[in-house]
């Protein structure tokens, strides 16, 4: 006779793999039975970490339970028919079923497939195992009928028998919970039709529950199992079920030690902080799908393997997350070929490079430099800072400095930083303070009609910030979507020298209010197999009530309009729509193909007017992953040159 079936969280094993949406997890299920059965079940597909166990064989189990109580065993694979071979011999042809009171009919469709390939236990087996599984506990083999002497294959007979209901379901050893919230979570009813899978999805809810509370040692046992046959003399009489359910809550199990197999410098205290857990504190509904998206998204790591949870012999919790550090720095440089403005200039030859420090000490630190040479004698440089994690707490503080010099006509000094505070994984929000001062060169003193052009002046902006970020894939993203948006409110005072009637210059100083409003959305979708639709759009806005050359937004180039000279465009008001196909023929490699379409506004100066129009941009592309790093190529065009006078792409990024 079988005493109880208990199932248990103890030495749980969570297995992941970085190429896997789900994770296949290992759970023991313990069957307490005269025969000593004990059986190791796993399935893939699971949610969470106690939500997963092999729900065909507990429903083989439980089957084979209530079997026992009723004195009927489950029919063997090796009967015979009347000319001794044995039934399961066969080919299966159709199932036939015999409801109760009902005449056979074909088993649906759906069903008998679910039923083949059979398994170890026949047709005949796995077919009554179904339906006792479903119920119908006194479900059984009737025959087995060749259809033409000489065939192979045949139909098999069943009867299904009456259908047993749960009738009571007696809960004990519950404290964490009120008895309306576990009847709440393992959603048995008086009434509802017996099934196995109701039992076992009951039982895995209430270990989730425990789980979340901490309480990772719970074991559920059904310790009886009663059934009342229907009688035939009473009208719509059916046979019913009773169950008692033991609970051993266990006790609260702390998050002892953390490890990181794999990292060099990666400190388990920062992991620790980034996850929000706490060593010594209880480990509440853990997710290792959430811890490995969490690590993934930070970028300082290549990939994030096994997710594994152990309860140690002192009965406390060990976290283990196998890593691959990202290289501690990388240094990438992009050359690109702008073709000749006439047929009397030259191509030009313009180029970047970008060194970027990553998690050099283990606490998720950035340090950047990089250096810009653009069209004619522009350039750039850069330099950043970043903190993830202030006093460690969930802040992120980027502090940042760039230097712009345009040839003769001007030069610029921006100052700025930002305190992010993350409210949600991939959600940020912060606050931006920035100040920037414009002195102009000897072509930005000359006057244009009584003004001068490039006025000395000064700028400061307060602002806010919102970051989301779901990628699933940071380095080379599938699906997900990333939106970024900066609202800033400031002020403006300009010096700059007027001519007035009679030659006479005076210098006029003035003190106005400037808005700007940065927005950026990207979104990825997979369409096929390794192909991926790359969709996008970028504004920008500036209201101000002067304009001058150095406000304004510089659009053009690879970063923000494909097939046009960098910093062509000078605008105050744009709005950028791309579409990108990508073809991923590995983990950070993919050929593309992209459109940009762009409308622009550009502000008169001088006098002349302002003019708006739109500007499209398309070309093709691939990165590739080589020995000697990353390679980028790309070729865009626009609608005014032609194809044959493209701008050409080329970049190198490789780790240090």
């Amino acid at each position: 006779m079988a005493e109880s079936l208990a199932w248990c969280n103890r030495n749980l094993l969570s297995e992941s793999d970085s190429g896997v949406d789900r994770n296949p997890i290992p759970r023991i299920i313990r069957m307490d039975c005269k025969s000593g059965i004990m059986i190791k079940g796993v399935r893939s597909g699971g949610h969470r970490i106690y939500a997963c166990w092999s729900s065909n064989r507990i429903a083989r189990g439980l089957g084979f339970l209530v079997a026992v109580i009723l004195g009927i065993c489950p029919i063997s694979s090796q009967a015979q028919d009347t000319a001794g071979n044995r039934v399961d011999d066969w080919l299966l042809n159709r199932i036939f079923i015999r409801w109760e009171g009902e005449a056979y009919q074909p088993l649906a469709d759906s069903i008998t497939a679910r039923l083949t390939p059979v398994s170890q236990a026949g047709i005949s087996g796995t077919v009554v195992n179904y339906f006792r599984s479903e119920g119908y506990l006194t479900a059984a083999f009737d025959s087995v009928k060749i259809r033409e002497p000489a065939s192979d294959d045949a139909n098999y007979f069943f009867s299904a028998g009456p259908r047993t209901y749960f009738d009571k379901i007696m809960l004990s050893g519950i404290e964490l919970f009120t008895g309306t919230e576990s009847v709440d979570i393992l959603r048995l009813k008086s009434g509802d039709p017996f099934r196995t899978a109701s039992i076992e999805e009951g039982i895995a809810r209430l270990l989730d529950a425990y789980a979340s509370r901490s309480y990772h040692l719970a074991t559920v046992s059904i310790n009886s199992i009663a059934v009342s046959a229907g009688s035939k003399e009473r009208k719509n009489s059916r046979a019913q079920m009773n169950i008692a359910i033991t609970v051993n809550e266990g006790h609260v199990v702390p998050l002892s030690e953390l490890h990181l197999p794999g990292s060099r410098r990666t400190k388990v205290e920062f992991v620790a902080a980034e996850l929000g857990l706490r060593l010594g504190r209880p480990l509440l509904d853990p997710d290792p799908d959430h811890i490995r998206a969490r690590l993934i998204e930070t970028g300082l790591f290549n990939s994030v393997g096994i997710v594994a949870f152990e309860i140690a012999a002192d009965s406390t919790l060990h976290l283990s997350i196998p890593v691959e550090e990202a290289a501690p720095g990388t240094f990438d440089f992009v050359l690109g070929f702008l073709p000749a403005e006439n047929a009397s200039s030259s191509g030009q030859l313009i180029g970047s490079g970008n060194l970027d420090l990553v998690n050099p000490f283990g606490y998720g630190r950035r340090f950047a430099i990089s250096l810009d040479r653009l069209p004619g004698q522009v350039s750039s440089a850069n330099v950043q800072f970043g903190d993830p994690r202030i006093f460690g707490l969930p802040i992120r503080m980027d502090l940042g400095f760039t230097g712009y010099q345009r040839d003769s006509t001007y030069s610029q000094q921006l100052l700025q930083a930002e305190a992010a505070y993350r409210l949600d994984a991939g959600f940020d929000v912060g606050a931006r303070f920035s100040r920037e001062t414009t002195k102009p060169g000897q072509a930005g003193n000359e006057l244009v009609g009584s003004v001068q052009r490039i006025p000395d002046g000064k700028r400061t902006f307060v602002g806010l910030a919102v970051y989301v970020n779901s990628l699933d894939n940071p380095r080379n993203p599938r699906r997900g979507f990333t939106a970024d948006m900066l609202a800033e409110s400031g002020s403006k005072s300009e010096t700059r020298t007027q001519v007035l009637a009679g030659n006479d210059t005076t210098t006029v100083v003035a003190t106005f209010r400037q808005e700007r409003l940065q927005m950026s959305v990207r979104a990825f979708m997979p369409v096929f197999d390794q192909h991926t639709i790359l969709v996008g759009v970028d504004f920008r806005l500036l209201r101000s009530p002067s304009l001058v050359e150095s406000d304004l937004f510089r659009m053009g180039g690879a970063k923000t309009l494909r097939g046009y000279d960098e910093d062509r465009f000078f605008t105050d008001n744009a709005v950028r729509f791309l579409y990108e196909y990508r073809i991923l023929v590995g983990p950070t490699s993919y050929a593309f193909a992209f459109l940009d379409v762009a409308y622009i506004h550009l502000p008169g100066s001088g006098g002349a007017e302002s003019t708006a129009d739109w500007y499209p941009g398309y070309g093709i592309g691939m990165q590739w992953n080589t020995a000697a790093g990353l390679l980028k190529v790309s070729y865009a065009i626009n609608n005014e040159d032609g194809p044959a006078r493209g701008r050409i792409h080329m970049g190198l990024a490789f780790g240090l």
